[in-house]
């Protein structure tokens, strides 16, 4: 199994056990320009919310991370161990990471690194391994979210309570928020505690999502709480011909209009506390952003 903390040397083979998705998560990384919540106007109902999930769509959420195979980018990925009861992190490190292609295969070049402090690994020593840089975060969309979480389940509505929780921008398009948590009742059988989902208004496509779940067993709590955001990507207009100018040259311009081609990450963010009876309890964070797109070129 791979490292889930790709830019620290060691991986906890436990955490799959736990929940094999949010592991999958800690390869992609986040970053900390999240979008601002608008408060919801207080007429905003329930039903107003289930409105927007009824015509909700995931296939880009689920789609983007697959569309970075068809670009270059570059990703800030740090991680820091936190300290426990809310004290100062006790060690950080961070990359500025290249992933580009050459003769058609994917090319991962680390720019820039800086780190500080130890990772104090503890119990999870046991399992530890080296992260890869070239592990592949092209399929992680599928991995944040279930194929039908409990709280987007018609059958299961009831045990959660919903409301929009106004809107907000992002990638300069508007979004509406969708707020759920589950019902008093039921927060003992439900492992996400709170959810908000970012929903593009022009589209009702999924565009973002957090997420925080919790789950214990005899064997290891974990409280972990995850912020994936997209942004779209864009090609400029065809080029069109102007008049011709007094020295009777002809020039060649852009449309002003800009064509969305793709939806594909913006930032990540994950954060996992995990506590085993006995032992002492551990807490990383990681995060990443992803900019500088451009599209992938074809091999000569």
């Amino acid at each position: 199994m791979r490292s889930f903390l790709p830019d620290v040397p060691f991986a906890a083979r436990s955490c799959f056990i736990a929940s094999g998705w949010l592991v999958v998560l800690l390869a992609a990384g986040c970053a900390s320009d999240q979008p601002q919540d608008a408060r919801a106007p207080a007429s905003d109902t329930r039903q107003a919310a289930l409105t927007v999930l009824d015509s909700l769509r995931q296939d880009v959420f689920r789609g983007a991370f697959g569309n970075l195979k068809s670009y270059t980018f570059t990703r800030r990925l740090r991680t820091v161990q936190l300290g426990v009861d809310g004290g100062a992190p006790s060690a950080r490190r961070s990359r500025v990471i290249r992933y580009g292609y050459r003769g058609g295969e994917r090319t991962v070049q680390v720019e820039r690194a800086d780190s500080s402090g130890a990772f104090d690994l503890g119990w999870l020593g046991n399992f530890a391994d080296r992260g890869d840089l070239r592990a592949d975060v092209e399929n992680m969309g599928r991995q944040i979210i279930d194929e039908e979480p409990p709280y987007l389940a018609r059958r299961s509505r009831e045990s959660f309570r919903y409301r929009l929780a106004g809107d907000t921008l992002l990638g300069g398009r508007s979004a509406r928020i969708v707020a759920i948590e589950p019902r008093p009742s039921a927060a003992g059988e439900q492992a996400v505690k709170r959810a908000r989902l970012y929903v593009d208004r022009a589209t009702d496509q999924l565009v973002g999502v957090r997420l925080k779940r919790q789950s214990r067993s005899l064997l290891l709590d974990e409280t972990s709480r995850l912020r994936v955001f997209l942004q779209p990507t864009y090609i400029d207009g065809p080029l069109h011909k102007t008049k011709s100018t007094p020295n009777g040259r002809l020039h060649m311009n852009r449309a002003q209009q800009r064509v969305n081609t793709a939806w594909v990450p913006a930032s990540t963010r994950f954060t996992t506390r995990l506590d085993v009876p006995v032992l002492d309890e551990r807490a990383f964070r990681t995060s990443s952003s992803f900019t500088n797109y451009a599209a992938r070129r074809s091999s000569p």
